[in-house]
């Protein structure tokens, strides 16, 4: 029975984070266009965790702190949502580079691309 038990929580935990795998590590903003989209997209440093948390650097400004929470990454539809302890979650679209695996691009949910920013894994 403690096997069964074991088999569905290592099989919950692997769906519900499916697609996390490959955003494990620490992520930099490199470059966000159009430059005075800034605003839009604030975390200029993100650490994604195996257990589907991270943590992140958030420039507001003149302003910096600190921001964590849980994350899903659905690398089929390209969508990527945080949550944090606010209560508002936070989706974006977002793709990986297939042959890379250090670039990260993210950009407004919507029909239309308003902005992208290009994070680079560090």
């Amino acid at each position: 029975m403690k096997n069964v038990a074991a088999y569905v929580i290592v099989t919950v935990v692997a769906v519900l984070c499916s697609g996390c795998a490959g955003l494990r590590g620490t992520w930099k903003l490199a470059q966000i266009v159009p430059a005075d989209a800034a605003g839009e997209y604030q975390m200029a440093r993100v650490t994604f965790n195996p257990d589907g948390t991270f943590t992140a650097e958030v420039h507001d400004g003149e302003t910096t702190r600190a921001i964590s929470g849980t994350f899903e990454f659905d690398r089929e539809n390209e969508k990527l949502t945080f949550a944090t302890d606010d209560g508002k979650p936070r989706t974006y679209r977002a793709q990986m580079c297939q042959t890379c695996d250090g670039l990260l691009i993210v950009w407004n949910d919507g029909p239309q691309k308003r902005w992208e920013a290009k994070m680079m894994r560090r």
